[in-house]
């Protein structure tokens, strides 16, 4: 072959080469494939969605002109959600039905390969370095990688198909080409609370028996806090009847005592809309606490001297303060507490802290955080006035045997009723300390009855105990067989009544028992698990639902409603109406300060 002829060679072989890398590059799909063998296919059709651990979702918001970068990854086993501090996420089910849904994501039509018109069906690609100011058509990445990072699946999704919002243009990765796909989206959220557990106490309304309120504010600018009430109130859900256990009203720099004036009563509706709040209360966001405040939120003098810790929580509605010289170190919340207790011993105590702005739960961690830490004076007038911001509370779960109802155990036939039940472990420890005072007494009446026999012995010659050894023992083994006999003649008796109800009763007063420390140990395990969960965690609520979990005396008591001919008594007492003013001297302020 001469020269020119090689020359041609080479530079066939380079155009084939570079074809190949073209045709390579764009994958069948991207090729001269006909709509006939595309149309009617999924795109990611060798997909296997268990292999997916990790979904990053990038969404860009054209109001604030700023991208939503949401991300979800199983590490050791774990789901978590790295945007927000590693959240513990309840994401396995959603992640598979998200690759689920990318592998039913079947092609309907080849709508262009220009770039030119990727702006107009929404599927520019949301990255932060080629994205400019005035950037429109921007759509929504979504991408799937495994274990080891390897990218499975990515995807941009556009504007839904006028008029068919189950139809989306569609992009893949790099590439140019823009499909029409049938797309259910709903499962690629960026949205915090789409990935999580969101019933944060996880209790059920009807298992709600008792609440308690300790009404107070903080006053931030004097650093007091401002008492104004403790309430408790108890739900019998066998008559669906709230009563009053306790109402003390903060006067004159301490708490007193009252009773419902005649014209006053509890405010039903308002405490059972408590009780669905309380069933219904969901997690818009959260933040992480500092670490050294305990899953019970007690403080040690190390967290008083951690500066960082105690702006933290300032921040958030927080304080830490000794009321009283040498007291405790305690935590106090910006408008106060509130304690639930349900049938299952379960004692959960709400502490209310500042607001949080309504974006602090679709911000980054650290953005919310400013925001949060922005609060203003302003921020809390408005948000009295319910506006729909939302606000940081915390949390804890403690076990209260005292909440669980007592089996009642039917007495013996002659023995004393017991009033109350013990659980199994301090049942135990009584059995073990009677049964051992019983062996010292068996043991203490052995060794007298030994010490007569010894001396009879030495009292006797030695011929005659000799003499009477022998009868002695035969004896012994004749009482010893007879016993044994009598024993067996009992057990083949047939049971008198008395001794067969004595039984039953046994039988019944152990089943109850065992129920009873079924439900201890139930709730005890309850307990653990939710304190785990609450541990590490501000959490951020729904503004609405906290109104109405955080009640005062005006809001839980109310006036009697008086029939229609009924008019104002004369010298009608304004004393509780003057209470429910909370207008507090500066003796009514408790400083609050370490």
């Amino acid at each position: 072959m001469n020269e020119t002829g090689k020359t041609i060679g080479f530079v066939t072989a380079g155009i084939v080469a570079v074809a190949v890398g073209i045709y390579s590059h764009l994958g069948p799909a991207e090729s001269e494939l006909s709509k006939q063998q595309l149309v009617g296919k999924s795109l990611f059709g060798e997909l296997k969605p268990e292999a997916a651990k990790s979904l990053e979702i990038i969404e860009y918001d054209p109001d604030k002109l700023e991208l939503k970068p949401f991300k979800v990854a199983q590490e050791n086993g774990i789901w978590r959600i790295p945007s927000h501090e590693d959240y513990p996420a309840d994401a396995s089910q959603q992640l598979g039905e998200a690759a689920v849904a990318l592998v039913a994501c079947e092609t309907i039509n080849i709508e262009s390969d220009d770039p030119g018109t990727h702006a107009t069906y929404g599927v520019i690609d949301p990255d932060p370095k080629s994205l400019t100011a005035g950037t429109t058509g921007v759509g929504k990445r979504v991408t799937l990688e495994d274990a080891s990072g390897k990218k499975l699946a990515q995807l941009i999704i556009g504007k839904a198909v006028k008029g068919q919002t189950e139809l989306h243009y569609v992009r893949k990765d790099d590439k140019d080409r823009v499909y029409v796909v049938k797309l259910k989206t709903d499962k690629f959220s960026t949205k915090f609370e789409d990935w999580i557990e969101k019933d944060l106490l996880k209790l059920s309304s009807w298992d709600i028996q008792e609440v308690a309120f300790n009404d107070y504010s903080i006053d931030e600018l004097q650093g007091a806090v401002i008492p104004r009430a403790k309430i408790e109130v108890g739900f019998d859900s066998k008559d669906s009847k709230w009563k009053l256990e306790e109402l003390e009203v903060f006067r004159s720099g301490e708490y007193h005592p009252e009773e419902l004036a005649d014209d006053e009563e509890l405010n039903t509706q308002k405490l059972n809309d408590l009780k669905n709040a309380l069933d219904d209360l969901k997690i818009v966001d959260v933040r992480r606490k500092p670490e050294g405040l305990a899953a019970d939120l007690r403080a040690g003098d190390e967290l008083s001297r951690n500066d960082e810790a105690k702006t933290s929580l300032m921040q958030r509605g927080f304080y830490l303060a000794r009321i009283e010289d040498g007291g405790p170190l305690e935590l106090y919340s910006n408008e106060g507490e509130v304690r639930c207790g349900t049938k299952e011993g379960v004692e959960y105590t709400l502490r209310f802290g500042r607001i949080a702005s309504t974006s602090d739960s679709e911000a980054s961690s650290d953005e919310a955080s400013k925001e949060g830490d922005e609060a203003s004076g302003a921020d809390e007038a408005d948000d009295k006035k319910g506006t729909g911001a939302n606000r940081f509370i915390m949390v804890t779960a403690q076990f209260n045997e005292d909440l669980l109802a007592r089996p009642e155990l039917t007495p013996l036939p002659g023995e004393k009723p017991n009033a109350e039940s013990k659980p199994e472990e301090e049942k135990k420890d009584d059995v073990e300390k009677t049964s051992a005072a019983e062996r010292n007494v068996d043991d203490a009446a052995a060794q007298l009855a030994l010490a007569d026999d010894e001396q009879a012995d030495d009292d006797q010659p030695a011929d005659e105990a000799a003499a009477d050894e022998k009868p002695a023992k035969q004896e012994k083994k004749a009482a010893k067989s007879e016993k044994g006999k009598s024993d067996a003649d009992d057990l083949q008796k047939p049971k008198t009544p008395e001794q067969l109800e004595r039984d039953r009763i046994t039988k019944e007063n152990e089943r109850k028992q065992k129920e009873y420390d079924d439900k201890v140990k139930k709730g005890k395990e309850k307990v653990k698990e939710l304190s785990d969960r609450f541990s590490d965690w501000y959490y951020v609520v729904s503004d609405s639902t906290y109104h109405k979990i955080h009640l005062g005396r005006d809001e839980i008591v109310k006036k009697k409603t008086p029939p229609a001919d009924d008019k104002k008594p004369e010298g009608h007492d304004h004393e509780h109406e003057e209470d429910s003013k909370n207008i507090l001297s500066d003796e009514d302020k408790a400083p609050l300060g370490e």
